[in-house]
């Protein structure tokens, strides 16, 4: 959050929106691998709690090469696009942010593959410490380049910060998977990851559809002044994302040894009751004290004040909800659920 907030007062609100623009086409493009990243999370823990290796091996395999071919051709693309922007007098603004886009999708695919294999292998201490490494580099790079160069030296810490979260992971696993590709094993695994990654996309929808209008309809200005709200609730976020993260692979392995809705009861009833409890303290400290760093340091963004508040309220059910939302794609209920949202 700190890191966020001088970054704002290094660009100011009509580039800070536009940064923001920049995060939330990467947070669309997330999407690319229609819920295979999903799917390997919630399969392979089952196929290792039913002794099935060999199958872990492949879904490993098959889902990391596709996914890094798309990236591969996307990013090319974009690098391309962006070059013949420059040479056609755009605006260097756009220029950057076509190119960068074209990077961040290449690093952020390989990251979101390690994030998931990490996940899966229960190395929750190794994912803590780059994570960390990823925050911080993020955090450093981040202020320092944007004082220096602006927005693009705002962007050019995205991608930093990417490449020491991998270099972090790759330290320690060494490995990617060796390339093997079936279009068996992909096609089973994207049925069972694309109603879920249809789901994320709608969920994601409601959350950014805000930030989307204001950028299509008002201005990069205006999103700056909303994107002060976005790096406040993001302390909130931290909460049921984080114990997704820490339970789902360990839920998956035991129901796949188990078969049993009982033996995993815990893994959802626990938190959600600890997110009951914990999050309306965490919520009143935002809500009556997020004036007190805007006023004193923001105080270009001190129309942000009453946007941070009024999304503060809003998000409480969606926090406590959250692990019953998780525990139903253990449960392999995602078409439900897409019909519920």
């Amino acid at each position: 959050m700190i890191s966020g907030v001088v970054i704002a007062k290094f660009l100011g609100p009509p580039l800070f929106g536009l940064k923001n623009a920049f995060e939330l086409t990467l947070s669309y493009e997330s999407n690319s691998d229609l819920g295979t990243f999903d799917a390997l999370n919630r399969q392979v823990p089952y196929y290792r709690g039913e002794n099935e290796l060999a199958k872990a091996a492949e879904a490993f395999s098959t889902i990391f090469w596709i996914n890094m071919i798309y990236a591969a051709v996307a990013s090319l693309g974009l690098v391309a696009i962006s070059q013949y922007m420059r040479f056609s007098g755009f605006d260097p603004q756009y220029v950057d942010f076509t190119l960068f886009i074209g990077l961040a999708i290449f690093t952020g695919k390989i990251s979101s593959f390690l994030d998931t294999q990490v996940k899966i292998n229960k190395l929750h201490f190794l994912l803590g410490k780059a994570e960390v490494v990823y925050g911080l580099t993020a955090a450093a790079t981040g202020m320092l380049l944007a004082y220096i160069y602006g927005l693009r030296g705002a962007l050019i810490s995205l991608i930093v910060a990417d490449l020491f979260f991998i270099g972090m992971i790759l330290k320690n696993e060494r490995t990617l998977p060796a390339f093997s590709v079936s279009f068996k094993v992909y096609w089973r695994l994207l049925k069972i990851g694309l109603p879920i990654n249809v789901l994320f996309l709608f969920i994601m929808l409601f959350d950014t559809a805000d930030r989307a209008i204001i950028l299509a309809l008002l201005s990069t200005e205006s999103l700056g002044y909303y994107s002060i709200a976005a790096v406040a609730i993001g302390i909130i976020e931290i909460i049921p994302g984080a114990i997704h993260s820490v339970t789902f692979a360990p839920v998956m392995e035991k129901f796949g040894k188990t078969k049993s809705r009982e033996s995993i009861r815990n893994y959802y009833t626990h938190p959600m009751i600890v997110t009951a409890y914990l999050m309306p303290f965490i919520m009143a400290l935002l809500f009556f004290g997020i004036h007190l760093p805007i006023e004193h340091y923001l105080q270009e963004y001190s129309k942000s004040i009453a946007i941070v508040q009024i999304l503060t309220l809003g998000f409480y059910f969606s926090a406590v909800s959250f692990p019953a939302f998780s525990i139903s794609l253990a449960f392999n209920k995602q078409n439900k659920l897409l019909i519920i949202v």
